[in-house]
């Protein structure tokens, strides 16, 4: 699976991962039958 972003691509292969901060655009390239689990985790805290 190739992992784009506006400065990098990764080859990401079976078992890795990788962790993006907030507003990064991105795409994902499936370059074999994939499949991967998306996680994101929201900041809840209210600023005052």
């Amino acid at each position: 699976m190739n992992f784009i972003t506006e400065k990098q691509n990764t080859l990401l292969e079976k078992g890795q991962m990788i962790v993006l901060h907030e507003n990064i655009t991105h795409s994902v390239l499936a370059l074999a039958d994939t499949f991967f689990l998306l996680t994101l985790a929201m900041n809840t805290k209210k600023d005052h």
